[in-house]
């Protein structure tokens, strides 16, 4: 074989290696997409991949002698043009709807098929064009082209990649969790809540995840081991959402691979969404609330429970107990109880009783009385607002109330230092609370707008803190919002789903976002210099 011969057979080669790989790419970006829902990244890298595979198309027919190269393109074009547009409005469907607001099976219809018929035009558009250009070139510069545009497909991907190599590999220094020590001026001890209230501590990062699925609402350590619970989503597109629990040995550094707890699906409570818990062990059994929601058209969140008798939470089976029927805590179970009479929730509401879905519940206990936080809902012509409610509980099936009124509304988030936007704070969502020395202190979400996670809206934590769990009264920090966790730029909405707790006598709270990655990171609470 001459030698002409070999390097025409090495180019050919090279570029089938090259289409093969850019198929690859696109394909598993697709699955990325599709079945293991990782928006941060992947719709941008296949858009600007085939935009910029069709661009560089254009030239190389155009520098061949091809005059009419729009006639091989327009198909391919349209395909990336139709992929880019549904995913990312699909993506915007579900961001902002979610399991709250209408659904959008459409999107994912036709993501399934405008996928495959983008590469599928590819392939086509490769074949004609090696094709057209065997006319001109001969083999040689067929395989040559072809290599080379092959490979320049795979640019723009490498370009998205960076973002995402960036955050999964390389950090700013920062100390170990469980590794700060107590500065000159503290010689004896760790920052406490009650510290940070007094303006002496403030919370830095140590540890960051990428992606969206990982969204922890509860993080309990039990002799050293860190159990988280978190949400994720079985199927974006129909609003399912399950949940894991991973764990971790060194603080918070490294996760198991995580453990489903819930599944969307069969006749469950949760055959919809099984999400948002509270966890708590108590040294021989763990005990999880959680709101669900079924499959059933005239469906409304209940709160649901089950336990496990394994200290590892991930390895132990979850159930739920004899004599325990799902859902413990109906609709409007405890609301029903605390929205009557004359007080907060009847005040903003305009009537008796019409706050109602119970939801992201956390399990806490003071004094050996178990009580359980809980988030509602009201719609008054058009008005939506958020509440938080408190009930007790000796047995997790029968709940009364705790307190007399909702234990925080929209009226405690009206001081806080936010350019809110017209109508001004809504109420709260999800919040998490850490007892320190006398105080309870929770960090709760008051979101304007809407309770549902929308760009463009405000969503800031707030801290407040009380020595009685139940008080309808708890005092409002006064540089509130926290200034390391309020959200700025245009898409505002960042913040979401905190959880924080203590171990070995530091402090420690994590908490998700939205639209920004890294999507989950973990802080400790550190003296300020």
């Amino acid at each position: 074989m001459s030698a002409s011969a070999k390097s025409t057979k090495f180019l050919q080669s090279l570029a089938a290696i090259g289409l093969g790989a850019a198929l690859a790419a696109a394909l598993v970006g697709y699955y990325d997409v599709y079945v293991n829902w990782q928006p941060a990244l992947y719709p941008w890298a296949l858009a600007f991949a085939g935009l910029g595979a069709a661009a560089l198309t254009l030239l190389a027919l155009w520098a061949g002698g091809e005059r009419k190269p729009l006639a091989l393109l327009w198909k391919t074009a349209l395909s990336v043009v139709v992929f880019s547009g549904v995913v990312l409005a699909g993506l915007s469907a579900v961001i902002n709807n979610g399991i709250y607001g209408a659904q959008a099976p459409g999107p994912k219809v036709a993501a399934a098929v405008a996928l495959p018929l983008c590469a599928a035009q590819i392939v086509v558009l490769y074949i004609r064009f090696l094709r057209h250009l065997g006319k001109r070139a001969g083999r040689s510069g067929v395989a040559l082209t072809a290599a080379g545009l092959c490979a320049a497909m795979l640019l723009p991907v490498g370009i998205a990649m960076v973002p995402w190599y960036l955050q999964n590999t390389w950090r700013a220094p920062a100390p170990s969790a469980g590794e700060e020590k107590p500065d000159a001026a503290h010689p004896d001890r760790h920052p406490t809540m009650t510290d940070y209230w007094e303006g002496n501590a403030h919370f830095l990062e140590f540890y960051s995840e990428p992606g969206f699925a990982h969204r922890a609402t509860e993080i309990v350590p039990v002799n050293g081991v860190w159990y988280r619970f978190e949400r994720y989503v079985n199927d974006p597109f129909e609003g399912a959402i399950g949940m894991n629990v991973c764990k971790s040995a060194d603080g918070g550094m490294t996760w198991t691979v995580p453990v489903r707890i819930t599944t969307p699906g069969g006749d469950d409570d949760w055959s919809r969404c099984g999400t948002d818990c509270g966890a708590y062990y108590d040294g021989s059994r763990w005990h999880l609330l959680f709101q669900s929601l079924s499959l059933a058209e005239d469906a409304r969140w209940n709160i649901s429970y089950l336990a496990c008798d394994e200290e590892d939470a991930t390895s132990g089976a979850w159930y739920t107990p004899p004599g325990v029927v799902n859902p413990v805590i109906h609709n409007g179970d405890i609301w029903n109880q605390i929205a009557v009479g004359i007080n907060t929730c009847t005040m903003i509401t305009g009537g008796q009783k019409r706050v109602y879905d119970e939801g992201t519940p956390k399990i806490l206990v003071d004094d050996g009385t178990i009580y359980v936080t809980f988030h509602g809902a009201s719609n008054t012509r058009g008005a939506v607002f958020g509440y938080k409610g408190i009930a007790a509980t000796d047995d997790f099936v029968n709940y009364t109330k705790a307190a007399n009124d909702c234990i925080f509304s929209r009226l405690d988030a009206l001081g806080w230092t936010v350019d809110w936007n017209r109508g001004g704070p809504v109420g709260g969502g999800a919040a998490a609370y850490l007892k320190d020395g006398e105080y309870w202190y929770t960090l709760i979400e008051s979101p304007d707008i809407s309770l549902i996670c929308l760009e463009g809206q405000n969503w800031p934590f707030g801290l407040l803190r009380s020595k009685a769990l139940a008080s309808t009264k708890w005092e409002n920090w006064p540089g509130n919002p926290l200034p390391e966790f309020t959200p700025v730029g245009p898409a505002l909405a960042a913040w979401v789903y905190s959880a924080l707790f203590a171990d070995g006598g530091v402090t420690y709270l994590a908490v998700s976002q939205c639209y920004i990655d890294p999507a989950y990171r973990q802080y400790e609470l550190v003296w300020k210099e």
